[in-house]
């Protein structure tokens, strides 16, 4: 009963409690990231950024998300591959606003517009209502189970 009792506690366990971080983090992203309207001044523009369901699917991150100027809207999905990403930070902008900031070295970065068009980007950056390093630290901490699974 014992060697049952270390067996698990060795190869079983630390499997399961990262399968549960791995959720808990994405859930948090989720309900932190997803649904929610962020209204800020860029290059001296009102924008509106509205981002839709957050989910994450096999070390991708999509998102939907429209984008809301004086005169234009912007409509487009974005697709992140975690394991590519090479740098997150949060950063508060010149116009006071929070900002999660991704950077990648490839083509980890996609925008798929309606009509098809793939765009890759070397950066994205994910507007926030307020500075929250709970966020941060599970978007590193998916973004290295990520790489160290790939």
């Amino acid at each position: 009963m014992a060697r049952l009792f270390l067996t698990y506690l060795l190869f079983i366990f630390p499997f399961v409690s990262t399968a549960q971080s791995n959720e808990t983090a994405q859930k948090y992203l989720e309900n932190t990231l997803g649904y929610k309207i962020h209204t800020y001044k860029s290059s001296g523009k009102d924008t509106q950024v509205i981002i839709y369901a957050l989910k994450f699917n096999n070390c991708t991150l999509n998102y939907n998300i429209q984008k809301k100027t004086k005169r234009e809207i912007e409509q487009f999905t974005v697709r992140i591959g975690l394991n590519g990403l090479s740098k997150i930070s949060m950063n508060k902008t010149k116009e006071g606003n929070y900002v999660l900031r991704l950077w990648t070295k490839g083509k980890s970065i996609i925008k798929e517009y309606a009509d098809g068009n793939l765009v890759h980007e070397a950066s994205q950056t994910i507007p926030m209502k307020r500075a929250d390093l709970k966020a941060l630290k599970y978007l590193e901490i998916l973004t290295n189970t990520c790489k160290n699974n790939h």
